[in-house]
C-alpha cells in the first residue's frame, strides 16, 4: 500500500491526545485505546486527580467549578482545539481538514464538560450536531411517514409470526408483541463457562479471518498477512471479578504496541459479560461488530508503523466524524462480506435475529 510518509511532532501528539481525553470527560478509562497508550503514552491530564473530581457528580458544586477554572488555566482546555489545529499547520491539506473537524468536535465536547462542572447550560443540541456533522440536525417526527411505514412493516411481520396485535380485546400492542418476540428468541447457553468462552474465541477469529480474505485482501494483498491471533475473546462474570457485579455488557480494548524484540504486537481483548442474559444472535452480532473494530485497529497500527498515518489515528472519541464512519462500517460489515442479503448473513453467521 503506497502513500506519503507523515510526521507527528511531539507537540501535536501531546496536544491531540490531551484534547481527546478531555473531550469524553473520562477520569479513568481511555476514550478509544486503539494502540495509542503504549505507543504514545498517556497524556498528563489522565494522571491529574483534579480532572476525575471535576467530572464526578458527587463532588461539591463549588469545588467542581474551582477545579474547572484551574484545569482551564493549566491545560488551556478552553482553547485546545485551536491549538491542535495550529500544531497541524504544516500537515497536508486533507490531513489538516480531518484534524480540524475533529478538533472542532472535541472542543464542543470539552465546552460541554466544563459547562456541566460550572453548573452552566451545555451547548444546544443543534449546535453540537452542526459541529460534528457539518449539517443541520434532522428531527424525526414520530408520526411522520417514515416512522409510520416502519411501524406498519413491523406489525405485518409480527402478525405473520403469529402474534395477535391490538385490534381486539385479547390483542397486544406493537411494543408488547416485539418484547415477547425478543423473549422467545431464547438466550445463549452460558452454563458451561469454558465451552462458551471457547466458542467466543473461535467465532471471533473466524470472523476476523473472513474480513481479511473478503475485504482487506481485495484492498491490498499484503493486508491479508496481518495476524489476528493476538486478539483474545474472554467470558466474564462477577465470579471472575472478585465477586463484584460487572456494569457492562461487552467491550473491546485494543492495545497493540510492540513485542520485547520490537516487532509489532497486534493485540486486544474482547470480553462478554455472561451475567446479563442475551440471545445467541446478539452475542454473535456484537462479537462480529467489535471484531470489525479490532481488525480496523490492526490495519491502523500497521499503517502507522509504515509511516502512512499520524499519531492522531491512535486516538478518537465517539462523537467524531471518524468514529461515526467506523461505527457504521462495523454495523454493516457482516452484510458486506456476505453479499448484502439478509438470508446470506443468516446462512453465514447463524444470526437469525430478524422478523423476516
Amino acid at each position: 500500500m503506497e502513500g506519503p510518509q507523515v510526521e507527528s511532532p511531539r507537540e501535536f501528539t501531546d496536544l491531540h491526545r490531551t484534547m481527546m481525553y478531555a473531550a469524553d470527560g473520562k477520569s479513568s478509562d481511555y476514550v478509544d485505546a486503539d494502540t495509542g497508550i503504549e505507543e504514545f503514552g498517556m497524556p498528563a491530564l489522565t494522571e491529574d486527580p483534579r480532572f476525575g473530581l471535576m467530572v464526578n457528580d458527587d463532588t461539591e458544586a463549588s469545588t467542581r467549578q474551582d477545579l474547572a477554572d484551574q484545569l482551564v488555566r493549566e491545560y488551556g482546555l478552553d482553547t485546545i482545539g485551536e491549538r491542535v489545529k495550529e500544531a497541524a499547520g504544516s500537515f497536508s491539506e486533507d490531513r489538516r481538514a480531518v484534524i480540524g473537524r475533529e478538533a472542532d468536535t472535541a472542543q464542543m465536547m470539552i465546552n460541554g464538560v466544563l459547562a456541566m462542572a460550572r453548573g452552566e447550560a451545555i451547548p444546544p443540541y443543534e449546535e453540537r450536531i452542526r459541529t460534528v456533522t457539518g449539517q443541520e440536525p434532522v428531527r424525526i417526527d414520530p408520526k411522520g411517514r417514515e416512522v409510520v411505514e416502519i411501524r406498519g412493516l413491523m406489525r405485518q411481520l409480527l402478525e405473520r409470526k403469529g402474534y395477535s396485535l391490538k385490534g381486539n380485546s385479547r390483542g397486544k400492542t406493537l411494543a408488547q408483541a416485539t418484547m415477547q418476540w425478543e423473549h422467545e428468541l431464547g438466550n445463549a447457553d452460558t452454563s458451561d463457562f469454558e465451552a462458551f468462552q471457547k466458542d467466543l474465541q473461535a467465532g471471533g477469529w473466524a470472523y476476523a479471518d473472513l474480513l481479511k480474505s473478503e475485504v482487506l485482501a481485495k484492498l491490498d494483498p499484503s493486508l491479508a498477512a496481518l495476524p489476528v491471533d493476538g486478539l483474545e475473546y474472554e467470558a466474564a462474570s462477577k465470579d471472575t471479578n472478585n465477586g463484584k457485579p460487572i456494569n457492562w455488557d461487552a467491550f473491546l480494548a485494543y492495545t497493540g504496541g510492540k513485542n520485547p524484540d520490537s516487532s509489532p504486537r497486534y493485540s486486544g481483548k474482547f470480553r462478554w459479560n455472561i451475567d446479563r442474559p442475551a440471545p445467541m444472535a446478539d452475542v454473535k452480532y456484537i462479537t462480529n461488530h467489535e471484531t470489525t473494530h479490532a481488525v480496523q485497529a490492526v490495519v491502523q497500527q500497521w499503517l502507522r508503523q509504515q509511516g502512512r498515518l499520524g499519531s492522531e489515528a491512535a486516538f478518537t472519541t465517539m462523537a467524531s466524524e471518524r468514529a461515526i464512519l467506523t461505527e457504521g462500517l462495523a454495523q454493516v460489515a457482516g452484510e458486506l462480506v456476505s453479499g448484502g442479503k439478509l438470508e446470506d448473513v443468516i446462512a453465514q453467521f447463524g444470526i437469525n435475529h430478524s422478523l423476516q
